[in-house]
């Protein structure tokens, strides 16, 4: 996604098209941001929604892995749970996206949602799991480090 003066940005189009497999021009300057903003807002909401749901899980008497394949493959598939969830399951916690950088957007997000007068319970409760994760020198795991603070 670009964002600025949409001149400049069909000049270099081309380039883009080389660096990337999709490209979007979301409008004038700030509108990249606005719409990282709603990305990362599924993002984080679908990785707590996976982590409490494998925390959930892994507490049951059923087959943990055929468990996620059934869900996986109906209408609670989520790229968070076919891609972290195997992950999570296998204790890999290695950052695709680190925590500590997920928690710096969610504060954005908050700061952009303050601004047009919106409350997000979602992402504060986020922020307050993002932040208890890295006050526990976890800052380094991938965000389905979550996982951390329901062991």
């Amino acid at each position: 996604m670009a964002c600025g003066d949409e001149g400049a940005f069909h000049a270099v189009l081309p380039i883009f098209q080389v660096l990337g497999k999709v490209v979007t021009y979301t409008g004038p300057q700030g509108t990249g941001q606005l719409t990282k903003c709603v990305n990362q807002i599924l993002v984080a909401l679908n990785c707590i929604a996976m982590t409490e749901a494998l925390a959930f899980l892994e507490r049951t008497p059923l087959d943990v892995k055929k468990t996620v394949s059934v869900v996986g493959a109906g209408s609670a598939s989520s790229w968070a749970l076919n891609n972290y969830g195997p992950r999570v399951l296998k204790g890999d916690l290695s950052p695709g996206f680190r925590a500590v950088d997920m928690l710096k957007d969610i504060k954005i997000v908050l700061d952009e949602a303050e601004q047009m007068h919106l409350s997000l319970p979602g992402m504060e409760l986020m922020k307050r799991l993002f932040e208890t994760l890295c006050s526990a020198q976890k800052e380094s795991l991938g965000i389905h480090g979550l996982i951390k603070l329901y062991k």
